[in-house]
This record gives C-alpha cells, structure tokens and sequence, in this order.
C-alpha cells in the first residue's frame, strides 16, 4: 500500500510555516490487512502554527487523533466540525476534505492518522472534544506513550511485533479515554504544583539522588505533608514510587543492554548493588540476573525496544 500522502494542500498557511510541518509529518505503509484486529498507524505530526491560518486538504485516513498542547483549533470535514482548545483531546472520523483552521495563535497539536475496525467503537464512547488537562493525576497514559509515537522512525514497521506494540500504545491512549469520560466519579483531583514537579523530578531525574529533608527545603512543605498528599495522589509514598520507577527502568537496561548489575544499579540511582539487588527482588520476585537470563525475548522487544 502507498504510504499517506497530503493531497491538493491549500489555503492561507504562510509556505515556510506549511513547510516546516510537512517536515515534521512522518507516513507509515500499512504492511497488513486492515480488518487484521489491529489500529494502525498510517501517519503522525507534530504541527506548530505561530498565527492564525488554515489550510484544507485530502488525506486518505479514515481516522484522526488530535491533542492540542496550546492554542485553539477547528477540524471539519464534510459532515460536521469539532473545535479543540489548548489540552484537549479527540478521535475524529474524517470523511472529504479536511480543513483546518488556527483559531489562536502560537498553536501547538500532536495528529496522528490512524485506521482500524476498533475505532468506530472508541468513538461511540468518546465526546469530542475531550478535556484532558497534564494536571489530572486519572491520566498518565496519554503524555506517556504520544513520546513514544512522537519518536516512531520511518524504519519502526520492519516486522509483525512492531504493528502490535503501536497498536498496544494507541489502544491504552483510546482506552484511558474512554474509561476517563464515562466515569467522571473516579476522576481525582487537580494535583498540587510542588507534587506535580516532584512527580515529573522522579520519572525524569531518578538516577539522582533525594532526600525528604531535601524535598521539604526545596518546595517549603514539611516532609510530613509531601509524605501524605504524594500516597493521596500517586497510590504510593515518594520513597515507594521512585523505587519502584527505579527497577522499572532497571529491567529496560537488563534487557537491552549488557550493562552489568552494579553499573545499572548505578545508572538508576542505587549506587550499593548489595542494596539494589535486594530491592530488585523485593519489587520482583528474583534477582537482577535472574531476571535478565529468565525473561523471554518477546517481552524484552514488546515493552522495552
């Protein structure tokens, strides 16, 4: 099959503008029958607008994925328009020629074209637009797995595994969504600032090292407080869930490196392999080697690669 093209591009998008953003659009040939079970991934963009504009073309994706990060934007086709604001999401049938048009400018979206027989029933289950703000501790999964999308290279569908994992990613995307809007009970609160940053420090920065004294200097909250509102809003203390993101990226680089024990205890922040070991287990149920020469390749490929 060809691989996505934009056809018949017009409007009053300024040329270096439309330029800048057809460099960042990358289109992927769908190896597979489209009725295989599978949402595939047939393109994706990062599209940055520094003014008002818009521009209408055709695409041929039954399918389209919107989160805007900044600014306001419309998206019509020939049955109806949706209008997404800044941290808002939404799954949109495109039948037609698309437009779409900048609203506020400084507009900054991720759009993914996408197909698959699953679609149709996540869009019966999802609003358009959805409000999906950074600040919800329900919804994680979104900002993390669009890196993933994000960094996707033209070589990614070399073979069978890579079609499942990226349709693993956008299924959990679709699914978070879906679970999100129509239980709006289990929705929890905004989270408070200093936690979000500490939340960001520890899945960013865990191979460094921090203390709750620390914590408490930095952000001038007592340790007791971050203590009890971080086990409100994460499920687990700071203590528990760096730990416990340290193993995790610790069993990335046991499967996909030849790293030894003590020099990935190392890059995660635990220095005393004595300690990391034991801490590996506990989260674990086996060694840090055990794991490694246990662990089926398939897994290793599937989550890590």
């Amino acid at each position: 099959m060809e691989q996505l093209q934009h056809h018949g591009i017009t409007g009053t998008v300024p040329k270096h503008v439309l330029s800048d953003n057809m460099k960042n659009f990358t289109a992927f040939p769908l190896s597979a029958p489209a009725d295989d079970g599978f949402i595939h991934l047939l393109g994706k963009g990062i599209c940055s607008f520094p003014n008002n504009c818009s521009m209408t073309f055709r695409i041929n994706a039954p399918y389209h994925f919107f989160y805007v990060y900044e600014g306001t934007l419309s998206v019509t086709d020939e049955h109806h328009t949706c209008r997404l604001a800044d941290r808002h999401a939404a799954l949109l049938p495109i039948s037609g020629p698309l437009t779409i048009e900048i609203l506020k400018g400084h507009c900054h979206y991720f759009h993914m074209y996408i197909s698959g027989l699953a679609l149709l029933q996540f869009h019966t289950l999802l609003p358009s637009p959805l409000a999906y703000p950074t600040e919800s501790s329900s919804m994680f999964t979104l900002f993390h797995t669009m890196e993933h999308l994000q960094n996707l290279q033209k070589d990614t569908f070399n073979d069978p595994l890579s079609v499942c994992r990226i349709s693993m990613w956008i299924t959990n995307i679709l699914t978070e969504m879906a679970v999100y809007s129509g239980h709006p009970a289990t929705r929890r609160d905004t989270i408070p600032d200093y936690l979000w940053e500490i939340h960001h420090l520890f899945d960013t920065q865990y191979g460094e090292n921090y203390s709750l004294d620390e914590l408490e200097n930095t952000y001038s909250v007592s340790k007791y407080r971050i203590c009890r509102e971080f086990s409100k809003y994460y499920g687990a203390s700071p203590v528990q869930y760096l730990n416990h993101k340290r193993i995790e990226e610790a069993k990335k680089l046991l499967l996909t490196t030849n790293d030894t024990i003590h020099e990935i205890g190392s890059k995660v922040g635990i220095h005393n392999t004595n300690h990391f070991i034991n801490l590996f287990k506990r989260e674990t149920g086996a060694t840090p080697l055990a794991f490694k020469q246990d662990a089926p390749v398939s897994i290793s490929e599937l989550h890590y690669l």
